[in-house]
């Protein structure tokens, strides 16, 4: 995505992501109130869930320790400056990226055998020759990933039992695993999973530190805060789920704020005739005389194709909907008769006073692909 600092009129014939920095530092602080005796891992995987990782890695000064999910998200973060510690979720797939985890002193997720099985070979069975001149840098500092019942990346107990002896090689300075259904209070598996979770930790030294709750689970489940929560999507403003269970956690007084308010140019306005069709298709009849705004803005910068008519926009502050099929660089908004709308006025897609959970339901997801879908076509302003 192209970045921005201010308004110019170069820019009025783009779709606009403000970024709102200071909501994200205040959404931190809301993770941070549900578990004060905490320490916080903020994700900020997939480009800061769109919203630009660099930017929110400097206004999250305040966490402990900041998480991506890929050996080349933290490398990127080094190589611009970011000195805090940073932990990779996924770790290191081979040889290269575990070099490149010890060169920028990045702290790697270990959660299969093949991940094991390296680190053995080069830092616990390393002849003492190959060792390089930086002791500092030795041993790599690791967290261990558990499958408490997710079944996507971890030890399982059968795994555990196998590798416990080699992983205790290692310098382990905490131990996960991750909630499936965290934003559904009353799932049975949460509760297995925090018991199986805690059986296992059992194998490991009893201070170990360890990490469990996710976002809806910091604001919902406070047995699974332990020593570290990792916040993610409620960061940016979002509960996470499909139907914002998790934000009914919160307090009037600290509800979560948007990250970002996602905005486009009005490009025509156009007068139709009852009866008449419009757009691809021709899904949308109208039943009266109208008229419709033409905005900038199609599943060419990320707003889906999928998104059905009558959801809800901004114009002018007032809701309105969508009508007609999104095209790639271009969707349709009904206006009322007394809108007044002139070319390159911003309609609001989600942000303040429409949440992008709402937007997400429309469509049948959840914000996280919104956030993340908006492709290099959007401008990013970053405010506060």
């Amino acid at each position: 995505m192209s970045l921005l600092t201010t308004d110019s009129p170069q820019e009025i014939n783009q779709p606009i992501a403000r970024i709102h920095l200071a909501n994200i530092l205040h959404n931190f602080r809301i993770a941070q109130s549900f578990a004060p005796q905490s320490k916080t891992m903020a994700v900020i995987k997939a480009d800061g869930y769109g919203h630009g990782v660099l930017a929110i890695a400097n206004t999250l000064e305040e966490a402990d320790n900041l998480a991506v999910a890929r050996v080349y998200e933290a490398v990127e973060l080094r190589q611009a400056g970011c000195t805090k510690p940073i932990v990779v979720l996924e770790g290191f797939l081979g040889l290269q990226e575990y070099k490149l985890c010890r060169q920028h002193k990045l702290v790697p997720v270990v959660h299969c055998t093949e991940q094991l099985e390296l680190l053995v070979e080069h830092e616990v069975n390393c002849p003492q020759g190959d060792q390089q001149s930086d002791q500092t840098l030795r041993p790599i500092p690791v967290w261990i990933k558990l499958d408490s019942g997710m079944h996507r990346l971890g030890f399982d107990e059968q795994q555990l039992a196998r590798s416990i002896v080699k992983l205790n090689q290692l310098n382990i300075i905490g131990v996960m695993s991750h909630m499936a259904n965290a934003d559904d209070q009353s799932h049975p598996l949460n509760q297995i999973q925090l018991n199986l979770f805690n059986s296992m930790l059992s194998n490991f030294a009893e201070n170990t530190q360890q990490a469990l709750a996710n976002s809806a689970a910091t604001m919902q489940m406070q047995a699974s805060h332990l020593q570290w929560i990792r916040p993610g999507i409620m960061l940016y403003g979002s509960s996470g789920s499909v139907n914002g269970s998790a934000v009914s956690a919160l307090e009037n007084e600290q509800q979560l704020l948007p990250g970002m308010t996602l905005s486009a140019p009005v490009i025509s306005t156009r007068q139709i005739q009852a009866g008449e069709q419009i757009g691809y298709g021709s899904i949308w009849r109208a039943e009266i005389d109208c008229r419709i705004a033409v905005v900038g803005l199609g599943y060419g910068d990320g707003y889906p194709r999928e998104m059905p008519q009558g959801t809800p926009v901004l114009v002018n502050g007032q809701r309105r909907g969508l009508v007609g099929r999104i095209s790639m660089d271009l969707l349709y908004v009904l206006l009322e008769p007394d809108d007044q709308v002139e070319l390159g006025t911003h309609i609001q897609f989600w942000g303040n006073d429409l949440p992008i959970d709402e937007i997400a339901a429309h469509a049948g997801t959840i914000a996280y692909t919104l956030m993340t879908g908006l492709t290099g076509r959007v401008k990013r302003i970053y405010q506060n």
